[in-house]
């Protein structure tokens, strides 16, 4: 008996939307989307055919494409290992792939949703689409240069991890709503996503972070910018302002919809967790690559959940040791801000449990496994 196949476009309609329907992202997974920042105002020439299209007069920084992986190398959307890569492809295949992307991520349903922002604008810095459990899985699609060529990329606001690299230029994360073609002046600049990540850097450490905080709020009771007085050591000043945008982040996205994480590659997961965790294990928040997971791990039981490979030096600071001074200099900063009257805290004091770290959101760990 031979075996013999059919070519696709000889099978039956219905068989054919089915492989489509089954070749788009499954519904619920949660993907991980690579983006550069790039500032408009210090541009880098091989970036510049390679960005998001500017949506409004005032803004500062463009979306971009992945960072290469070597310095020699050319930026490119499909060396990309983002979901977005994946569905490209589909967007664009034939007619049939197009129609089942359409009906996997419902872009109409966004379109609606801006239309009735241009009808009512009073709705834009209280509508927050993407928090409504009915509108996890719609997607936000927007349109990038690539050289002469647009391409389209499709994220899940909701969903979806997004995979911040910045390429050698200033950079605060606090911004990133700004270079968002699909959040920057459309609803709320701080709270379209649910999930943003950077990598860390292993050469932070809390030392450095306690020093910061030291010459911070020495200037703010002098009144003083403390970032001025080391402009003559590039170095130094460079990690404050590090340092300082990471706490900016855990104080300003308190009262906001967006997780920040960090992910340290020298982390692996746990194998068996102890058994009273079970449950937080279940609870863990999954992104998925393609090639590889994200794991978030359970604040306060990190240690329980992932560990450092054992050749690693016993006296390592660990990436939690960080974290938790992150939380605790942004919650410092936050009680001398609101005793100088710099904002009003819409909260009261009491509301907050344990001393010194209530006052701000912490940074969560992400840790990667590959799949194979």
């Amino acid at each position: 008996m031979t075996c013999e196949f059919r070519r696709f476009s000889l099978l039956p309609p219905e068989l054919r939307t089915e492989i489509w329907d089954l070749a788009t992202r499954p519904t619920g997974i949660c993907g991980v989307q690579y983006f550069s920042i790039l500032s408009l105002l210090r541009p880098l020439k091989r970036f510049q055919h390679h960005v998001s299209n500017r949506i409004r007069p005032r803004q500062r920084f463009l979306l971009g494409l992945p960072r290469p992986t070597s310095d020699t190398a050319q930026p490119s959307w499909d060396n990309s290992d983002s979901t977005y890569a994946i569905d490209g492809g589909l967007w664009t295949a034939c007619k049939e792939s197009r129609a089942a992307m359409y009906r996997r991520y419902r872009p109409e349903e966004w379109s609606d949703h801006l239309q009735l922002l241009k009808e009512n604008p009073q709705l834009r810095f209280r509508v927050v689409f993407w928090r409504n459990p009915n509108h996890f899985d719609t997607s936000a699609t927007f349109m990038v240069n690539d050289m002469q060529t647009k391409r389209f990329v499709t994220v899940l606001p909701a969903r979806d991890l997004i995979f911040i690299q910045p390429c050698d230029q200033p950079f605060d994360p606090v911004c990133i709503w700004d270079a968002m073609p699909f959040a920057a002046g459309t609803i709320t600049c701080f709270g379209e996503l649910s999930n943003v990540a950077l990598e860390f850097d292993p050469s932070w450490n809390v030392a450095e972070l306690r020093e910061y905080q030291r010459q911070w709020r020495a200037s703010v009771l002098e009144d003083g910018d403390y970032l001025a007085r080391f402009r003559d050591r590039p170095e130094t000043y460079d990690r404050y302002e590090t340092y300082d945008q990471l706490v900016r982040v855990s104080k300003e996205s308190r009262v906001k919809a967006t997780s920040f994480w960090l992910v340290d590659h020298r982390l692996r997961r746990k194998r068996s967790p102890p058994a009273a965790h079970e449950h937080l294990e279940k609870a863990q928040i999954v992104f998925h690559r393609n090639d590889c997971r994200f794991f978030a791990m359970p604040e306060g039981h990190e240690d329980r959940f992932c560990e450092y490979p054992p050749r690693t030096n016993q006296n390592l600071e660990t990436i939690w040791d960080f974290t938790l001074e992150l939380d605790r200099v942004g919650s410092e900063q936050t009680i001398v801000e609101i005793e100088q009257d710099f904002f009003d805290w819409p909260f009261e004091p009491e509301i907050f449990e344990g001393e010194g770290t209530g006052y701000v959101s912490p940074w969560g760990i992400l840790v990667q496994e590959s799949n194979t």
